[in-house]
């Protein structure tokens, strides 16, 4: 519209700015109506990964405590669990357990 305004086209100008500002009003509630539907056939699912360190005589413990969390709320599905000796401390273990959240 500045173009055509700059050009000298001033008719044409007005017409072209009247027609952007008469599309976005009619057309405002229509977006609005669109942003609002849910999508269809989506579902978030989040996944995380727990590490814990623990002793590897505790390590039976923690493997129990931490399926009866994610089996208490209903909410988490238990996708893996795994475990690791240390490296650096051989009496250390490390579990990872990644989770999903429906």
């Amino acid at each position: 519209m500045g173009a055509l305004a700059g050009g000298g086209f001033f008719p044409q100008a007005f017409i072209g700015t009247a027609a952007v500002l008469v599309a976005n009003i009619f057309l405002r509630p229509v977006g609005y109506r669109i942003n609002q539907q849910p999508l269809k056939g989506t579902e978030i699912q989040l996944c995380y990964r727990c590490s814990i360190v623990c002793r590897s005589n505790d390590e039976a413990h923690v493997r129990a405590l931490l399926l009866q969390a994610v089996s208490a709320t209903g909410k988490m599905k238990l996708c893996s669990l795994h475990s690791e000796d240390l490296e650096e401390t051989p009496e250390r273990v490390e579990l990872e357990a990644d989770i999903m959240f429906a």
